[in-house]
């Protein structure tokens, strides 16, 4: 028996529930490619909910379907209650859409027959799972319970001490909160995307955590040359998902940006994004002259686009929904941010954990005060000292090869998988 072979069956089977499937196009799918990506093809069945792609995969994997959900009556009836009282008596805005969306959270996914004889073939040794919302986290606590599996669930975003505002966030938030409860109390362990995640969710629950986030093969992403001076202006960058609060600290850039094209300076923001985010962005940013939007790259070309950027940007907005949003996060553009070997422009509060990320490392240079001048300061100051973001760039790729290299953290993650599948569980096949 070759070392491949012996190495292979030590890797347990690995029974996998989460909203996306492996994919290059989200956050949630680049981290699943990369923490599952040398795991072998027969040891690993995908459950999802994700949209589909296009995109072929050697892996065994199954959309989730509407008619497979169940409904828990007795957790319908107390989140209709609690939202008829939000939109009755607090005069919260109605949505129709809350509708479906409430009895989808009310529920839970069981596999039919066909489905559940193929699980028990496959005999998985363990379940690998997601909690991001009410269905998912009784769907999972069900799913380990029929087949007696440890499990370690996998927090991709912050989901707790967050304020609820709409009448669909106060009608679910309790509900969600008691299934998460009884998820982790089960759980072997938890995964988290940052460190302050896991010290949180560890208070919490004192639970043992392992930080997994997105990563990159960092040899195939050498430190590159410094870029040479360009007569076409300072180009300034933003790649992947914009979300509410990130759109809100884009635009305060695209402000700052626009005094300084005022005063003659040729500089310029380009927004790299998918045609859902492009048409959101436009939405906000369509009106300024500073702003270009192109299509987002393949992970292919990636490297080649982000090294056509003078500074790389980061940027958040300072609400409080964001602070309680963004508080534990560790978005996915991070890492090949880092490891692209150009200037990083961090600006958002010093309450989230990118910007305390970029500070323990010193591998950025940081905005976190909602202040125009300090803005415009800070640009200014990146444009006119090559040597500056130089030393930025340098720093930036160091601290992401030693933390955030693929091949390191997918062999920590499948020894803590085996790890988990050792626990003295009896299972049902």
């Amino acid at each position: 028996m070759s070392l491949r072979e012996k190495d292979n069956n030590k890797t347990p089977k690995v029974l996998v529930l989460a909203q996306n499937k492996i994919q290059p196009f989200t956050g949630g799918g680049v981290v699943l490619s990369n923490l599952f990506g040398q795991f072998p093809e027969d040891k690993l069945l995908f459950f999802h909910r994700d949209q589909e792609y296009g995109v072929t995969t050697a892996y065994q994997e199954h959309q989730l379907v509407w008619h497979w959900l169940r409904a828990d009556i007795n957790a319908m009836v107390m989140i209709f209650v609690k939202w008829f009282i939000q939109v009755l008596f607090y005069k919260k805005k109605m949505h129709f859409r809350d509708f479906s969306r409430l009895v989808a959270q009310s529920c839970y996914f069981q596999f039919p027959k066909n489905i559940d004889e193929m699980i028990r073939r496959f005999q998985p040794d363990v379940l690998y799972c997601w909690a991001s919302d009410s269905l998912w986290a009784e769907t999972a606590y069900r799913v380990a319970e029929r087949y007696t599996l440890p499990y370690a669930i996998h927090f991709m975003d912050n989901h707790l001490g967050k304020q609820s505002e709409t009448a669909f966030e106060y009608a679910t938030d309790a509900l969600f909160q008691k299934r998460l409860n009884k998820l982790v109390k089960n759980a072997v362990s938890i995964y988290t995307v940052s460190k302050s995640m896991g010290e949180a969710y560890k208070r919490l629950w004192t639970k043992p955590y392992e930080v997994f986030h997105g990563t990159i093969d960092s040899s195939t992403w050498p430190l590159p040359n410094p870029m040479p001076n360009s007569n076409n202006g300072f180009n300034i960058v933003f790649t992947g998902s914009i979300e509410h609060g990130q759109l809100a600290g884009i635009k305060d850039v695209a402000n700052a940006i626009e005094s300084l094209r005022n005063k003659g300076i040729n500089i310029h923001l380009a927004l790299y994004l998918t045609e859902r985010y492009m048409q959101f962005a436009k939405t906000v940013l369509s009106s300024y002259n500073c702003v270009k939007f192109i299509p987002h790259p393949n992970f292919s070309s990636l490297r080649n686009e982000l090294s056509k950027a003078d500074l790389l940007l980061l940027a958040y907005g300072f609400d409080i929904q964001t602070i309680d949003y963004y508080r534990h996060s560790f978005s996915t553009k991070i890492v090949p941010y880092m490891l692209s070997g150009r200037a990083i422009l961090v600006y958002g509060p010093s309450e989230i954990e990118p910007v305390k990320y970029a500070r323990r490392g010193s591998w950025a240079e940081i905005v976190d005060t909602d202040n125009k001048a300090v803005l415009i300061s800070k640009i200014e100051k990146l444009m006119n000292d090559s040597s500056r973001r130089e030393q930025l760039s340098i720093s930036a790729w160091m601290v992401a090869k030693k933390d955030s290299d693929l091949n390191s953290n997918a062999q920590r993650f499948r020894k803590s998988l085996i790890r988990i599948s050792a626990s003295k569980q009896k299972k049902r096949f």
